[in-house]
């Protein structure tokens, strides 16, 4: 019989492990790593996580230059609108989510142009 109650122990083991982690706090940008816009049109750059329920979002540009842009969060997502697009919105920008005391970011390249 105690040979039945560590089996079953480590199978209920090994699902705890499974299912924390598959848990763990992530964070994705779309698109991937850059974005090529041209000047006068509109861009979004989205922001989402998995693995927390209530994450805060913060944007800024590597340089800590202004976003030009306007910043919309719905529960595990945040969004950048850039609305017309200019020269000002070329920047490398980067997202951080924190869930609790986790913290996570990414970033994103804006290469902007113009026909003549």
């Amino acid at each position: 019989m105690p040979k039945k109650m560590v089996v079953i122990f480590g199978a209920l083991n090994i699902l705890w492990m499974v299912f924390a982690a598959s848990q763990a706090f992530k964070i994705e940008i779309s698109p991937e790593s850059k974005i090529v816009a041209q000047i006068g049109a509109s861009i979004s750059l989205t922001c989402s996580t998995t693995g927390c329920e209530s994450p805060s979002f913060s944007w800024r540009t590597q340089i800590d230059s202004p976003l030009n842009g306007k910043v919309k969060n719905e529960e595990t997502m945040s969004t950048l609108i850039m609305d017309p697009v200019s020269f000002g919105n070329e920047h490398s920008y980067l997202c951080t989510a924190t869930c609790g005391t986790s913290k996570a970011e990414k970033g994103i390249q804006v290469h902007v142009y113009c026909w003549r």
